[in-house]
């Protein structure tokens, strides 16, 4: 064979295996979902109030399954909406706040509240 011949098989195995190495077409992307999980009503002292999450506007804040930082989430509400207190646990550092169905514990310092005493 000569180097002319050649020239044609090495061009088709140069593309095979350029082909081979590209990279995959992407999966198409799938929902995600985020679950969380249902706070603990037990750990709560029944109280009556109201509560505005503080912070930076349109952010969010974590509601907590328990009235501890390293707890799991229970959901997220944005700064500035207001819920119903429920409750505050035995250390009166955390609130137990319904946000129109969604509960979750939060640090009452991240709310202006009105709490009845």
């Amino acid at each position: 064979m000569t180097k002319k011949s050649c020239r044609p098989f090495v061009l088709l195995a140069l593309l095979l295996t350029l082909a081979a190495c590209s990279p995959a077409t992407p999966a198409a992307s799938t929902p995600v979902t985020i679950s969380y999980a249902t706070p603990d009503q037990r750990m709560s002292i029944p109280t009556v109030g109201f509560g505005t999450v503080l912070g930076a506007q349109g952010r969010s804040v974590l509601l907590y399954s328990r009235p501890d930082l390293r707890a799991t989430a229970s959901g997220s509400v944005l700064t500035g909406q207001t819920g119903k207190i429920i409750g505050l646990d035995a250390t009166g550092a955390w609130a137990l706040i319904d946000f129109k169905n969604q509960i979750g514990w939060i640090p009452l310092q991240q709310l202006a509240s009105t709490i009845a005493r």
